[in-house]
Parts: structure tokens; C-alpha cells; sequence
């Protein structure tokens, strides 16, 4: 048997639904018998799951169990307390837990793709787990009866190291930039069932987040990580440093941690470090996925596209739910703002007809400014084709030329954001971009600019033939 173990820390939000209804809340998040966050093991299991198959799906039948048991075992992801003890065991021990729970909600609103107003019940709001959050889990690869498993065994060890990596996004809402991580600490090891110290040696193994002293097995090296790159259309990420042209209005913030009537949300962050809970002002993936959903929906309609045809080029780019559903081939992740501070702003609403104030009407609101401050953009592709790609461009473009905003308030100045250089030249703004993209498993790098240029212009006949069409 082999036995992995590893520490890891939430990068961003975590949003594992299926927890007890609550008429507070309308997605809360699961939690274990004990009240605390958990990640169960089927979670990790089905994102595991979908990773086998793109490295080998053959084998991932077979690791993964069909016509036998699976091969894999995936413990629920505990949670640890501050002082990096799982939170149950503090709890069983008679102690408290330190570590606060929350509920923290996040506000969502839904708009519809033509009005890009709030559709109808379009209103809700979601528990998540914040960033900074730590968890241990354990997979285990079990064949102790049988026998010529060695691909399935060499498919766990990738599997190992990817999870290792944060190659995976864990919870729902991936898309929005969700279920990011990083591994702490994690430790392989094997124990030999056949033998009198190796089943020993696996019936007294601590139950602890690593392997203690005391435990025995072999430690294993693990091999170095695959590439997961798909042999057909557009993967990759690409990451661009906007500028703000303006505050940032997203609104949802908890008006009784400020004087302002309308305040900027902020997302909470656990510090293990100085154990403590701070929060931090972000761009919230799903409101970056939004403003590039409808930038790309006006796209296709003002070239004539029907609003059916237009509906479902957006579906296949950033999933739905009809039909079995399907999962979006598009991740936006979550941009942090630095250390932007608050603003008051007053505002009146006029009455129209007789241009005086409204009663009632006087109020403020609280964006977020700093000078110069930086809005790096971060966007993942997955399987795109080249048409796909050329309108996913088209909206970067748009962006970096200041005509699509981020957040609320646009009409009124806010969440502007700008590439440096674009206008005035093209090639040297794209010099700043980073990251790969892999055409068709072939690597392109998006900083080398003049190369860059050549596929953008390749990107938009493709588009123009899909739209022309």
C-alpha cells in the first residue's frame, strides 16, 4: 500500500456545496458532524477523476474501479486549527477550536445577456471558505490483492504530484476562480502487506497530518509532474498587468463596517501566521467572468449573430446547466487589489421634473482607489478553438483600450482599467503580458509580441468566418 499526505492552503475562496439548508443563506457549504468546513473525499475524488483521464483514460478506469473496487482511496480534506492540529481532534480532546468558522457569504446577483440587468430571483448569495484556510488529506493506493497494477500504481504517483501542484481546482466554481491551493507539506510512503513489520507498520500508523517519527514504510520519491496540456485547440493561462483608470465599485460589502450606505466588498483572509482573521478587497472572479461573458455576448450580436446562436457560443465557452450540463472551458481568477482604501462618495438621486433633490434620495458609497494601482488580470483557457480564442481577444482588447469596466458604477468613471502603451503601440504593451498557450500542444509564449500579432490575425479570420457565416 502506498500512502500520501499533504498540507495545503486555500489561495482563494472555497465553495464545497451541499450543506445543511439554512433560510440565512441560500448556498451554504458542508460541513462535517462536528459543524466544521470539510472537503469530502469525493470531491477530491471526482477532480482526481478528470485529471486521470486527460493523462490516460484506459488506466484511470481501471485506477478509479468499473467492474472492480477502486484501486484509490481519497480521505474528506480536515480542516486545522491555527496551531495546525486537525480542528476534530482539538474538538474530541475536550478543547476549543480557535479558528473561526464564519458563515461568510458572499453576494452573487445573475444578469440576463441581452439587458444585462438582474434577472428575476436573479438575486442570491453563497457560503464560502476563506483564503488562507489549511486542510490535510491522504490518498492511498491500495492493490494488496492483486496483481500487474503497475500502470495503475504509475498513474497514482502523477496523480500525487499534480494534486502537489494545485493542479486542480477543488469545490464548485472553479470558473469563478474558485477552489485554488497550495501545497504546505506532503510525504509518500509504502507499506508492504505481505510482511509481518509492514502490516504492523500500517495497523499502528498515526492518524496525524503527516507521518510522525514513530511510523514506519519506505519513503517514496515521486516522479516529476506531467504536462497537462490537451492535443487539440487553445490551453493555457495568461496573465496581464492592467492599470485602474478609476475607483472600483463592487457592491455587496456590509454597510456597519462603514459610514457609507453602498460598500465595497471585501473577502475574508485566515492568517495562520499571526492567527488572526483580516479581509482584503478583490475583484471577485465570477464579477471578472461576468463583465468578459457580456463583452463577448455584444460581440457576436452587433456582428449579426442571432440571440440563440450568440446564447450558445456563450455556453460552450463558459458552461451551463441545461442538458446534463457542462463545465466552462474558461477560468478567471480572482484579482487582488493591493492595499486600495475606501472612499466616500456622496450622492443624490434628482427628481427629473423638477430637478431638486429626491426625498430620501441623499446616500453614499465607498469604492476603492489607490494611485497606480495594479489590476493583474489572470485568464485560463482549456480546449478552445481558434474562433473562441479570437473573441476571448477581442474583449482583452477592449479591456485594455478602457471599454470594458469591472464591477458596478460604470457609468460613472468606475472600474476603467487600461494596458499600458496599447494605443500608441501594440507590440510593446503585449511585451508585458505573460504566460503560455499551447496550440494544439505546441507552446507559444503570449510576451513574444511580433509572433503574438501573427496569431491574433489568424485567431480573427477564424472568428469572422463563425460570425460572417
Amino acid at each position: 500500500m502506498r500512502i500520501f499526505r499533504m498540507t495545503m492552503e486555500c489561495l482563494s475562496p472555497l465553495h464545497c456545496g451541499g450543506g445543511e439548508e439554512d433560510w440565512l443563506q441560500d448556498r451554504p457549504v458542508v460541513r462535517d458532524a462536528f459543524g466544521c468546513w470539510t472537503i469530502p473525499g469525493t470531491s477530491i475524488a471526482g477532480a482526481l477523476r478528470d485529471m486521470a483521464q486527460r493523462l490516460d483514460s484506459s488506466v484511470a478506469e481501471r485506477l478509479f474501479g468499473g467492474e472492480r473496487a477502486s484501486l484509490l482511496w481519497v480521505s474528506d480534506a480536515r480542516l486545522l486549527d491555527y496551531d495546525g492540529r486537525p480542528v476534530q481532534d482539538r474538538l474530541l480532546d475536550g478543547e476549543e477550536a480557535t479558528l473561526p468558522q464564519g458563515p461568510f457569504l458572499r453576494d452573487r446577483v445573475r444578469l440576463s445577456s441581452e439587458g444585462e440587468t438582474a434577472e428575476d430571483s436573479g438575486k442570491f448569495d453563497e457560503e464560502t471558505v476563506p483564503a488562507g484556510t489549511r486542510f490535510a488529506m491522504e490518498l492511498a493506493f491500495d492493490a494488496w490483492d492483486r496483481t500487474g497494477v503497475e500502470k495503475e500504481l504509475e498513474l497514482f504517483d502523477r496523480l500525487c504530484v499534480l494534486a502537489a501542484q494545485g493542479a486542480v481546482s477543488l469545490g464548485g466554481k472553479g470558473t469563478n476562480g474558485m477552489g485554488r491551493y497550495r501545497a504546505l507539506d506532503m510525504e509518500c510512503r509504502d507499506f508492504d502487506l505481505t510482511t509481518f513489520t509492514g502490516m504492523q507498520a500500517w495497523l499502528t500508523l498515526s492518524s496525524g497530518v503527516l507521518f510522525s517519527e514513530d511510523d514506519g514504510g519506505i519513503p517514496v520519491t515521486l516522479p516529476p509532474a506531467p504536462r497537462l496540456v490537451g492535443s487539440e485547440g487553445f490551453s493555457g493561462t495568461i496573465r496581464i498587468p492592467f492599470e485602474a483608470d478609476g475607483p472600483f465599485m463592487v457592491g455587496g460589502g456590509s454597510s456597519w463596517k462603514a459610514d457609507d450606505d453602498i460598500v465595497f466588498v471585501s473577502t475574508p483572509f485566515l492568517d495562520y501566521g499571526r492567527k488572526c482573521l483580516t479581509e482584503r478587497f478583490v475583484l471577485p472572479g465570477s464579477s471578472v467572468k461576468g463583465a468578459f461573458r457580456h463583452a463577448m455576448y455584444r460581440i457576436c450580436r452587433a456582428r449579426g449573430l442571432a440571440a440563440a446562436e450568440a446564447e450558445k457560443i456563450m455556453s460552450a465557452l463558459f458552461g451551463h446547466v441545461e442538458e446534463g450540463g457542462r463545465k466552462g472551458r474558461l477560468l478567471f481568477h480572482e484579482v487582488e487589489l493591493g492595499e486600495a482604501r475606501p472612499l466616500s462618495i456622496p450622492h443624490v438621486a434628482i427628481d427629473r421634473f423638477s430637478g431638486a433633490a429626491l426625498d430620501g434620495a441623499l446616500f453614499s458609497e465607498g469604492p476603492i482607489w489607490k494611485e497606480g494601482m495594479r489590476v493583474g488580470m489572470a485568464v485560463s483557457l482549456n480546449g478552445l478553438a481558434p474562433y473562441e480564442v479570437g473573441l476571448l481577444f477581442h474583449a482583452l482588447f477592449d479591456m485594455a483600450e478602457g471599454a470594458l469596466p469591472l464591477g458596478g458604477g460604470a457609468g460613472r468613471g468606475c472600474g476603467r482599467v487600461l494596458l499600458r502603451h496599447w494605443k500608441e503601440n501594440p507590440a510593446k504593451a503585449l511585451s508585458a503580458w505573460e504566460g503560455t498557450l499551447y496550440r494544439n500542444g505546441e507552446a507559444l509564449c503570449v510576451s513574444e509580441a511580433e509572433a503574438m500579432l501573427a496569431v491574433f490575425a489568424q485567431l480573427d479570420e477564424e472568428l469572422n468566418k463563425v460570425l460572417d457565416a
